[in-house]
């Protein structure tokens, strides 16, 4: 599923380069360099799974566990912090794209996708890992 997301995305990169004058281009070579190396790191952790930079980025289960009620204390703490670390990734591209997503563009349709897709991944990331951070406070036991 995630690869058929950052292929379409990807064309998107693609055809916003192609119509897009050459002052405009950044916003579209950044937009292919960053669904590229998705791609790319999708591509090598899927080769090689057991290396260790694929548990740091992305856990074994490639991304943290929600599956709340039957996680112990330490469980909700670790996929917490893996969803807050993902919110502070998210935060830091909205960041990037509202700063570089619109030199010389009037209207980026690119920039403004991207800033959708950014602070809607932001806004989640930071809610379920606060979510899962509560429960952690208030769960009694290991």
């Amino acid at each position: 599923m995630l690869r058929r997301i950052v292929t379409s995305l990807w064309l998107v990169g693609v055809v916003s380069l192609a119509i897009t004058s050459p002052r405009d281009q950044v916003g579209s070579l950044i937009l292919l360099a960053v669904f590229g190396g998705v791609v790319l790191l999708d591509s090598l952790a899927r080769k090689n799974p057991e290396a260790a930079w694929v548990y740091w980025l992305w856990g074994w289960e490639i991304g943290p566990r929600t599956n709340v009620p039957t996680m112990s204390r330490a469980d909700l703490y670790r996929s917490g912090v893996k969803f807050l670390f993902w919110a502070l990734v998210l935060f830091g591209l909205l960041i990037a794209t509202g700063h570089f997503g619109f030199r010389g563009a009037q209207d980026s349709m690119v920039a403004l996708a991207l800033l959708f897709v950014f602070s809607l991944g932001f806004l989640i990331c930071t809610a379920a890992g606060l979510y899962l951070l509560i429960r952690r406070v208030l769960k009694k036991g290991l």
